[in-house]
């Protein structure tokens, strides 16, 4: 079995002048690498490769992204193809930007996203808040005018009875109104209505006859 010598070489510590006696785009490589660990140790990265002389781009994008387990060289082909000039630094710059861009846009539409539907969350509790508030403000009102009307429908009752009781005693309107201190034609009203139940003055039947007149009487 033939003795062959390997020599293993780790192309990130290669000096740059090492790097330039590459012959094929595998400098271009060599020299993201070299300059890469240049920058971990706090060293200016320095390239110096202008990208116009690659020659197997596709293939270079492959090994570049295969080595860096990332998508970021997949543009270099059309930043070469569109005339752009300068070195692999050069399109990183651009890329890095592009990508910021691109995070910067989709982080402003979530943000955006995010406080549309909190206006419309709030928007959403502030009108149940308000419909709320409505009904229960309609239904105090109504609430009130049940109480009212149920109050002065007793009283349209008490001075039923007490009006009948003198009309058995056969007084007159005004006699009925004096006693009682009540305005004239609301006895009068009484007087007309009852004369209807006489002699018994049903006072029940008189009251629900004069609600009922009443509704029908009133404005739609």
């Amino acid at each position: 079995m033939p003795d062959y010598r390997i020599n293993l070489v780790e192309v990130a510590f290669l000096d740059p002048e090492t790097v330039r006696l590459f012959k094929s785009d595998f400098r271009f490589v060599a020299e993201y690498f070299v300059q890469t660990m240049r920058a971990k140790e706090e060293l200016d990265p320095v390239f110096e490769l202008p990208l116009d002389e690659l020659k197997h781009v596709e293939a270079v994008i492959d090994l570049m992204n295969a080595l860096t387990n990332s998508r970021r060289f997949s543009d270099l082909a059309k930043f070469i193809e569109d005339g752009r000039k300068g070195t692999m630094m050069t399109y990183l710059f651009d890329e890095a930007e592009a990508r910021g861009i691109a995070k910067g846009k989709a982080e402003a539409e979530a943000n955006m996203t995010y406080l549309f539907d909190e206006a419309e969350a709030r928007g959403i509790a502030k009108g149940k808040a308000e419909a709320e508030a409505n009904m229960t403000y309609l239904f105090d009102e109504a609430e009130e005018r049940g109480i009212a009307k149920g109050r002065e429908e007793g009283q349209l009752k008490i001075l039923i009875m007490q009006s009948c009781r003198k009309l058995r005693k056969g007084k007159t309107a005004s006699q009925i109104a004096e006693e009682l201190e009540e305005d004239l034609p609301v006895i009068q009203n009484i007087v007309i209505t009852a004369a209807d139940f006489a002699p018994d003055y049903d006072t029940d039947a008189i009251f629900k006859w004069m609600v009922s007149e009443k509704v029908s009487n009133s404005p739609n």
